[in-house]
C-alpha cells in the first residue's frame, strides 16, 4: 500500500511540473514576430508583477499538492489497517462482543451440517439368558465427503445395527462399522453418499483460556444440533473411567451433555480440535480427545487393517505429584513413576524397575503421564528410544526398543 501511495503522489507531481513547464515556455520562449510590410504593434513584455503573481500561484499549488499527499498517505494507512484486521480474522482480542457473537454463529452454521446423530442397536442377554435389544445413541462428525464419520467407541461398541441422521436430510442412512480404538474411545463408521464435512485443526496451539465450541446432535432433536461455548481449562488431562485410563484430553467448561459424545470440539477458526467424549463428575467439567491424538487414530482406522498399531513399553505408571512424592518419599515432585513392569516386555528387557521415575523421553522433559503417552505414540514399533530416569538418588539413561502393544491391553 505504501508503494501505491508513493506512485500516486509521483504522478501528481509530474503533472504539476509538466504544467509549470508549459507556463515557462509561454513566458520565456516568446516567438519572434514575422516582419510584414506594415509594422505590427509591439508585443507586451512580461512585467515583474506578472512573475510575482505566477510565483504566488505556484506556491499555492505546491501547498495544495502537499495537502493532497497527506490525504493520500492517510487513506493508505487506513486501508492498511483494514487489511491487517481482515488478515487477522474476525475474532481477535480487541473484537467487540457483537462481532464475536456473529463470528461464533457463522462457525456453528458452517460446521453444524457435518454433525450427525448416531443410533445403535446392541444385542445383549437378560438375567435368564434371553436375547434382548438395547439402544444407544450419540453424535459424530463427518470428516470426508464420501461419508467417513468419527465418533466415540462407546457410542457404537458391539452394535449390530447403526443408523445415522443428518441435519437438513429428510431420511436416515444405514452405517457400517469401519474400525474402533477402545484405548482412545474413538471409532469410525461410514455412510454412502456426498456430504458436508468438518476439518481437523491443530490442538497443540490451544492454551488454557481459549474459547471453544462444543457441538452435538443428541437424540436427533428437531431444529438440528445443539451448541455450547466454553473455555479451555487444561490441554494435557488424563482421567480414569471404569478402570480404563484415557490420555491426551482437553478439559473444558463447555457443556458436553448426554448424547453429545462423539461430536466435535471446535476452535474459533472452525476447525475440529477435539472429539467430545465425556463429562466430569464435578460441575462444568467436560473432556474431549485432542485432535492431535484423534487424527492419527482416524487415519489408521480408515486404512487396512483398520486398527491402530501402537508402540509398547510394557509398564504401568502415574504422574508424580507433590503429595505422592511426600507420601512415597520420592526425591522428585514431577515426572512419571513406574508402578509395574510386565515380564518380557521391552521395559523389562531394558532393565526398568518399579519406582523408577521417568524424567526425560528422547531428551524432552516429562512432567505428566499424558505427555509421556503423546511422546510414545509419536514413535513406531521397532524404534529405539532413550529414557532418562531417577532410581533413588541416581540418574540413569536407558535405551528401549519399542514393541507392538498386544491386543486387549
Amino acid at each position: 500500500m505504501r508503494k501505491k501511495t508513493q506512485v500516486a503522489v509521483l504522478i501528481i507531481l509530474l503533472l504539476v511540473l509538466a504544467s509549470l513547464g508549459c507556463i515557462r515556455e509561454t513566458v520565456t520562449d516568446v516567438p519572434t514576430p514575422k516582419v510584414s510590410v506594415e509594422p505590427s504593434p509591439p508585443i507586451a513584455s512580461v512585467t515583474e508583477e506578472d512573475i510575482a503573481e505566477l510565483s504566488t500561484e505556484i506556491a499555492e499549488l505546491s501547498t495544495e499538492i502537499a495537502e493532497l499527499k497527506a490525504v493520500v498517505e492517510l487513506q493508505g494507512t487506513r486501508i492498511t489497517e483494514l487489511e491487517e484486521k481482515e488478515i487477522s480474522g474476525p475474532i481477535g482480542a480487541e473484537s467487540d462482543p457483537m462481532m464475536l457473537s456473529m463470528a461464533i454463529s457463522d462457525i456453528v452454521q458452517r460446521v453444524q451440517p457435518a454433525v450427525v446423530f448416531i443410533s445403535a442397536e446392541v444385542e445383549t442377554q437378560d438375567f435368564y439368558g434371553r436375547k434382548t435389544t438395547q439402544h444407544a445413541s450419540g453424535s459424530g462428525v463427518i470428516i470426508t465427503k464420501d461419508g467417513y464419520i468419527l465418533t466415540n467407541n462407546h457410542v457404537v461398541e458391539d452394535a449390530t445395527k447403526l443408523e445415522v441422521t443428518l441435519p437438513n436430510f429428510f431420511s436416515s442412512f444405514d452405517a457400517r462399522l469401519i474400525g474402533t480404538d477402545p484405548m482412545t474411545d474413538l471409532a469410525v463408521i461410514k455412510i454412502e453418499g456426498d456430504f458436508p464435512t468438518a476439518e481437523f485443526g491443530d490442538a497443540s496451539k490451544l492454551r488454557p483460556g481459549d474459547l471453544v465450541i462444543a457441538i452435538g446432535n443428541p437424540l436427533g432433536l428437531e431444529g438440528g444440533p445443539t451448541t455450547t461455548l466454553g473455555v479451555v481449562s487444561n490441554t494435557e488431562r488424563s482421567t480414569v473411567v471404569d478402570s480404563t485410563t484415557y490420555y491426551d484430553l482437553i478439559q473444558t467448561d463447555a457443556a458436553i451433555n448426554p448424547g453429545n459424545s462423539g461430536g466435535p470440539l471446535l476452535s474459533l477458526d472452525g476447525k475440529v480440535i477435539g472429539i467430545n467424549t465425556l463429562s466430569g463428575e464435578a460441575q462444568n467439567i467436560g473432556f474431549a480427545i485432542s485432535a492431535n491424538t484423534a487424527q492419527p487414530v482416524y487415519d489408521a482406522l480408515i486404512t487396512p487393517p483398520h486398527k491402530v498399531i501402537r508402540p509398547w513399553l510394557g509398564v504401568g505408571f502415574r504422574t508424580v505429584t507433590p503429595d505422592l512424592a511426600a507420601q512415597e518419599g520420592y526425591q522428585r515432585t514431577t515426572g512419571v513413576v513406574i508402578l509395574s513392569v510386565q515380564d518380557g516386555s521391552p521395559a523389562d528387557q531394558a532393565g526398568l524397575m518399579v519406582d523408577d521415575i521417568i524424567i526425560s523421553f528422547q531428551g524432552e522433559e516429562v512432567t505428566v503421564d499424558t505427555r509421556l503417552i503423546k511422546m510414545l505414540w509419536s514413535h513406531k514399533v521397532g524404534e529405539e528410544i532413550k529414557l532418562t530416569l531417577l532410581r533413588g538418588e541416581e540418574q540413569k539413561t536407558v535405551i528401549v526398543k519399542l514393541g507392538e502393544r498386544p491386543e486387549g491391553l
